[in-house]
Order: C-alpha cells, then sequence, then structure tokens
C-alpha cells in the first residue's frame, strides 16, 4: 500500500514537472514568435485553386514586409476558366503579373495565425480557345486575344508552423476592365509561403 502511494505522489510530481516544462516552453515560443511581420522580411510564395466552379489558377509571388506591419506583393498569375458550347470546352486563359500591397488586419496573441486584405493593379494577356477561332461545327468566336489590365481584391490567411514556413489560404476577386469575355472572376486558393531572411 505504501509503494501504490509513492507510485502515485511520483506520478503526480512527474506530471506537474511537464506541465512546467510545457508553459515554460509556451511562453518561451510565444516570445520567439512574436518575432514576425518584421520590416525587411522577405518571402517567396506559391498559391494554386480553384477560379469559380470550372477553372484553376496559380500564382508564384515574392513579398516584402513593411514598417506598418504590412506586405508589398509581386505576382506571376495563371488563370484558366472553361466554357461550355455544345459538346466542347472553350478555354479563356490569362497570363498576368501584378504588384500591390496587403494590410494586417488581425493576429492572434501567440502571433501563428494572420489575416489580411489589399489589392493588386494586373497586366497581362488574355488567350482564347488557344487562338483558334473557326470551331469544328463552323462557329465562329467573336472574342479576340487581347492584352488585359484590372486589379484584384484579396482576402488571405496565414498560419505559421515554423518561423520562416507558412501556409496560406484566401479568395481574391478579379476585375479585369480589358477582357472580351467577362471582367469577373472568383479565385480560391491554398498555397505555401517561405520567409527567405527572417534571421
Amino acid at each position: 500500500m505504501e509503494i501504490d502511494m509513492d507510485k502515485n505522489t511520483h506520478i503526480k510530481s512527474y506530471i506537474k514537472f511537464l506541465l512546467a516544462v510545457v508553459i515554460l516552453w509556451f511562453l518561451l515560443a510565444t516570445q520567439a514568435k512574436a518575432q514576425r511581420y518584421i520590416a525587411g522580411f522577405e518571402a517567396v510564395e506559391f498559391r494554386a485553386g480553384i477560379v469559380e466552379v470550372s477553372g484553376v489558377t496559380a500564382n508564384l509571388g515574392f513579398s516584402k514586409y513593411t514598417s506598418a506591419k504590412n506586405r508589398l506583393l509581386f505576382d506571376i498569375d495563371y488563370l484558366q476558366r472553361d466554357y461550355s458550347y455544345d459538346a466542347m470546352k472553350i478555354s479563356l486563359r490569362q497570363f498576368t503579373v501584378s504588384a500591390g500591397k496587403n494590410y494586417l488586419l488581425y493576429s492572434d496573441h501567440t502571433k501563428v495565425f494572420f489575416a489580411s486584405v489589399g489589392s493588386n493593379l494586373l497586366l497581362g494577356y488574355e488567350l482564347i480557345n488557344d487562338g483558334n477561332k473557326l470551331l469544328p461545327d463552323g462557329a465562329i468566336i467573336l472574342s479576340e486575344n487581347k492584352f488585359i489590365y484590372g486589379l484584384t481584391i484579396n482576402f488571405e490567411m496565414e498560419y505559421y508552423f515554423d518561423d520562416n514556413k507558412i501556409i496560406i489560404g484566401g479568395v481574391r476577386q478579379r476585375a479585369m476592365l480589358g477582357s472580351t469575355v467577362t471582367p469577373f472572376h472568383t479565385q480560391f486558393f491554398i498555397g505555401f509561403k517561405y520567409i527567405i531572411n527572417n534571421k
């Protein structure tokens, strides 16, 4: 009976010790994680996602953090949306470059989760049906391949699972005012960001 009580005492002491270690680790980790969104930090980013129901998007970007805890963004973007015509699909492809800024909306007290909103200006080229205007049934596509311009409104969330590795996700509303098909596309994406100089 005394042995059982000793074992219970040791178990309780062990649990208290582990709890103290966890609390200490949490406090230290919180202090370390507070060193985020620092001016001058730079990151490379990759996003992939869907456009409405029948499209895809991919994005390669670079961001730089500013002194106001915001981010400057520079992106290369690919968007494809397929439209149904009889039994075939007609593709719209947009190749764009963009620059903009995201403004920090929220961060939790551990500096692990962030949310931001912003906008980008875009310039690029729109290609319809890979440049083929004549369809198999003899119909002709009237929309033209052309240079396009516009902007996006961005909402983005970030989750830091390491000091320089971040999962990102969000939505972008694109308005391409030069498009001859439709100016608006909604992009839903998920991606990965890597801070390249957080030391």
